[in-house]
């Protein structure tokens, strides 16, 4: 999954912003009907590895929030997680964290 933020309207609506995407092994199969890259590369990213209950990853959200700010470090706003592992109560998550300037 790809986040990239929320935003609040004068209205009070919420807008979350986030694209889906999943590997395929045979992926140009699936031009006509999705988006498809061939190798998707995001430099300049910070990377945190979550193991644990799946309502704990705020946990690692907060990790990376904290290390930003500890490093003055600035994101984009885009972060992006890969489900390495996935059950009702374990799961393994890679997070990336784009840096926007250092």
């Amino acid at each position: 999954m790809k986040a990239g933020g929320v935003s609040v309207s004068e209205e009070g609506l919420m807008r979350m912003d986030y694209e889906l995407l999943t590997q395929a092994h045979d992926y140009k199969q699936y031009k006509g009907s999705f988006d498809v890259v061939e190798r998707l590369e995001v430099p300049n990213c910070v990377y945190v590895r979550f193991e644990g209950a799946p309502e704990d990853i705020h946990y690692a959200h907060s990790k990376l929030d904290l290390y930003f700010y500890e490093n003055e470090i600035s994101s984009t706003g885009e972060s992006y997680s890969v489900m390495v592992e996935d059950s009702e109560h374990h799961c393994v998550v890679d997070i990336f964290r784009t840096v926007g300037s250092l």
